[in-house]
């Protein structure tokens, strides 16, 4: 791939949820939830997890907000990562 997308962000979110066993949120009031905040202005993208029922957030997996790109490759990269435990290879 050359360039990156929201779309492909999107998608490789998706595909981190399923690896997780987190579920996308459908909205701010979802408890638990995560979903992909994108900011243009401060960087890219950034995962952030519904924490209470008033919209409050965590970010489970840091502040650094990130490309497209570089969301896709680190979701890829973990998605690897996880097969190889799998296989057992350490």
């Amino acid at each position: 791939m050359d360039r990156f997308t929201r779309k492909d962000a999107e998608k490789a979110f998706q595909n981190l949820c399923e690896l997780l066993g987190k579920h996308v949120a459908k909205d701010h009031r979802d408890v638990g939830g995560w979903r992909l905040d994108y900011n243009s202005v401060y960087g890219g993208y950034v995962v952030e997890e519904i924490a209470n029922e008033f919209g409050a957030v965590s970010r489970p997996l840091g502040d650094g907000r990130v490309s497209a790109r570089e969301f896709w490759e680190r979701v890829h990269f973990t998605w690897r990562a996880l097969q190889a435990k799998e296989r057992g290879e350490q």
